[in-house]
């Protein structure tokens, strides 16, 4: 995504079929802010090239709450607009959508603009993502919980550990990092004896061990924590689901979010944490099976190539870029999770 020319400022016609929007959310229990939304086709695509004066004018207006006129070269901020977007099912996507966006797009000529509203986005919805999570633990040990279509998932693509893992890259008040923390503990200690975790609370079936549900996903999260918390309980738990991946996680699907290229990024995830070389062999076994072994067992019927064969999250994209990692383990992240 460095498309960024240095000598040029950025236009539409540079980022072809990008798609991106600005919008100021209603969010609930919270107030008002400038927040970023995504597209289906993910981040970016009206950027205008804004002087300093027309970004005092869009400062001026982000402010007063009207809306943004159409330029020329597309660009619209709807301040009005309600928070709800078919790609976007909740607001920690939405925050991580952010994050990712303000990464890339803050040296552009309109970036300090950016980067100034992105600080009035984080703590309304930072407050309504723990809110949520607060009313949704009523009834719960666990400091925090959610619902997707009404299960209270653990895993990082529907759950608790996707949701802690976005609200660790904040600034967080003590009582909220509490939770967060304590949140993490319920979940390591009320895995399975086999080290894996349940796709869900109460779930007794110990079985899923991909990204979206169970260790994989888990220990990604886990990395991040041994990170921000000083207990050692964190690096342990996310070496020990390293452990069960190891032993347990060479599936017979190809993809991200359920099979071998996702399963072979917490290693990788592991390796950075540690320093312990053990964990890029690891990851290197994994992308090496999948290289030497993997179109011959599709084509045989023996491992699934995914649903949609040549997507990012199920298919051999996903695999492609585990590749185009594996040249850079220091620089590895999971695609669309890890930050």
């Amino acid at each position: 995504m460095r498309f960024l020319d240095r000598h040029s400022r950025i236009s539409l016609r540079r980022l072809g079929g990008w798609g991106f929007r600005s919008r100021i959310g209603q969010v609930p229990a919270a107030s008002r802010s400038f927040v970023v939304t995504m597209s289906d086709r993910f981040f970016l695509n009206n950027l205008a090239d804004y002087s300093e004066k027309e970004e005092a004018n869009v400062q001026e207006i982000l402010e007063s709450g009207k809306e943004i006129p159409r330029t020329a070269e597309g660009y619209s901020v709807n301040l009005a607009a309600p928070f709800r977007h078919p790609h976007l099912a909740s607001p920690e996507k939405l925050l991580k959508s952010a994050l990712a966006l303000k990464d890339e797009i803050v040296q552009v000529t309109w970036g300090p603009l950016l980067d100034r509203s992105f600080l009035r986005v984080q703590g309304p919805i930072v407050d309504a993502i723990l809110a949520a999570g607060r009313a949704g633990a009523s009834q719960s040990s666990c400091p925090l919980m959610y619902q997707w279509h009404g299960t209270r998932y653990w895993g990082a693509a529907h759950g608790l550990a996707g949701i802690m893992y976005v609200l660790m890259h904040f600034p967080l008040s003590a009582r909220d990092a509490a939770d967060v923390k304590e949140t993490l503990l319920y979940m390591i200690a009320n895995r399975f004896q086999s080290g894996n975790y349940p796709s869900s609370d109460g779930n007794q079936r110990d079985k899923l061990i991909h990204w979206c549900h169970g260790a994989p996903g888990i220990c990604l999260t886990l990395c991040k924590a041994a990170k921000v918390f000083p207990e050692p309980v964190f690096r342990e738990a996310a070496v020990a689901a390293g452990e069960l991946i190891w032993k347990k996680g060479l599936l017979r699907r190809v993809g991200l979010c359920h099979g071998v290229s996702g399963n072979t990024y917490p290693f990788l995830a592991l390796y950075r944490l540690t320093g312990d070389r053990k964990h890029l062999f690891r990851a290197r076994s994994f992308a090496t099976f999948l290289c030497n072994q993997g179109r011959e067992l599709i084509d045989s019927g023996d491992m699934h190539g995914g649903d949609h064969p040549y997507s990012l999250f199920e298919g051999l994209a996903g695999t492609a870029f585990l590749w185009l990692d594996l040249q850079r383990p220091e620089e590895a992240r999971f695609p669309g999770y890890e930050l």
